[in-house]
């Protein structure tokens, strides 16, 4: 699946860990983003959530929020993540995608071998 999915995306995907609020027609939920791209986000949610569910992401980094509605892409198994495809971000909300993904390419260029770009809740 990793392999099909990689294939399919049009950005790359960093790695990226923050908290995430994950709102559905049935319920909210808080959950963590593991992976972000330009288009879309991987997240470790507890609700089981099908492809081609509507839903808006919320991630929380340094004192910063992003929002964003979205569309559930695919699910590898219950409750054990899900990929998320951005369907529409107010350009606010796309400037602190931009400036979060460069934190996470410089992450990368640093340490390649690292698990990648931890935000720091805290600020």
């Amino acid at each position: 699946m990793a392999e099909l999915e990689q294939k399919r995306r049009t950005t790359h995907r960093f790695s990226f860990y923050a908290p995430a609020e994950l709102v559905s027609a049935s319920a909210t939920e808080l959950t963590a983003v593991t992976s972000l791209s330009l288009y879309g986000s991987y997240l470790e949610p507890t609700a089981h959530h099908r492809p081609g569910t509507l839903v808006t992401v919320k991630i929380f980094c340094g004192g910063e929020s992003f929002e964003a509605a979205a569309t559930v892409l695919y699910v590898l198994a219950p409750n054990q993540g899900l990929g998320l495809r951005f369907s529409e971000v107010k350009p606010t909300f796309l400037c602190i995608l931009a400036e979060w993904l460069g934190h996470a390419l410089q992450a990368q260029i640093a340490a390649p071998s690292m698990n990648g770009f931890t935000c720091d809740t805290t600020t």
